[in-house]
């Protein structure tokens, strides 16, 4: 039932091709699955990752109509982390995400992390890292592209950020039901990691009073930690059930097979399994993420999909 790190970070996105373009030709990721949102066939699921879909690589936006822009507050997932290899690595996406005119922040020291902010244009906050000093923490394969040197590609996901009101809650859940601990504890903030202390195993919770966040376009919807088999996830099930904690119960997403919960109040959880993976009988490994790809259960109804969704499309430079 461990927990094996980040699986995958999910996002809402007032404008998919302009998140297309962010993490494709600005970040370097690769499109790995272009999909929908299975409970709301409307909006799109955009998953953007390594060359491989490795779970533990992946950020994912939906882009539901008709959003509403967030309020930012407390109790919620903050701020998105991304992984590079190395320093050097970290000065290069520094610069070359300014140069997009993206609002960044200088380089900054938390704890033995090395990290530097940016925005998207929905105001939506991201931190990378550099991995200078933490070994791997996955078998990597950055996404090759044409103008990113490949020794800089972004390899994972880095540390998740919340802001929690109750501390003391928090620490609770982390520690007693998930399996986290806390190795350092600066003023207002508790750096928290899983037993194998890697870049991807590490929550920042950040003490915030006030008014609770309210979801909208630039928020995270929720976190996805890596579990193992189906297993796993009936244990966790069970888990959840003794502690107790409403839960989503076993969702089959096709792709991996999920479990949801609230264990803290504004923040959703989830628990996904490593496989099956992306790689299916409508797309091969060269194909991932080149067309619009359906569980079975929906392909009955891709024609009605598709004319409902708005066309993805890579903009133009300016």
């Amino acid at each position: 039932m461990k927990l094996l790190g980040l699986h995958h970070i999910t996002c809402i996105t007032s404008d998919s091709n302009k998140i297309f373009f962010l993490f494709t030709k600005i970040l370097g990721m690769k499109l790995i699955k272009k999909t929908v949102n299975q409970d709301d066939v409307t909006a799109y699921h955009l998953f953007f990752s390594d060359a491989k879909g490795t779970p533990g690589t992946d950020v994912t936006f939906f882009d539901f109509k008709n959003i509403q822009n967030k309020i930012d507050g407390t109790d919620c997932i903050n701020k998105i982390g991304l992984k590079v290899p190395s320093l050097e690595a970290l000065v290069y996406f520094k610069k070359r995400i300014q140069r997009y005119d993206l609002n960044v922040s200088e380089i900054k020291q938390l704890y033995d992390m090395t990290y530097f902010n940016f925005y998207d244009f929905d105001n939506q906050k991201y931190a990378v890292y550099s991995n200078e000093n933490h070994k791997n923490d996955l078998n990597e394969f950055p996404n090759k592209t044409n103008d990113i040197p490949f020794e800089f590609a972004i390899t994972s996901l880095g540390p998740i950020s919340f802001y929690a009101s109750n501390m003391d809650q928090m620490n609770n859940v982390l520690e007693k039901h998930l399996g986290f601990k806390l190795i350092k504890k600066i003023k207002e903030t508790n750096i928290y990691s899983l037993p194998l202390d890697k870049l991807n195993s590490r929550i920042i919770v950040k003490q915030k009073h006030g008014m609770r966040h309210i979801q909208g376009s630039g928020s995270v919807h929720h976190v996805a930690f890596s579990i193992n088999d189906d297993n796993d996830l009936n244990n966790w099930i069970n888990k959840l059930n003794q502690i107790p904690s409403r839960h989503s119960g076993f969702v089959d997403r096709f792709y991996f097979h999920s479990l949801y919960t609230r264990l803290y109040p504004g923040i959703l959880f989830e628990f996904a399994t490593l496989g099956p993976g992306f790689i299916d009988d409508e797309e091969s490994e060269s194909e991932l993420g080149t067309k619009l790809s359906l569980p079975p259960f929906l392909r009955p109804y891709r024609s009605k999909i598709e004319t409902n969704l708005k066309p993805l499309q890579l903009k133009e430079d300016e």
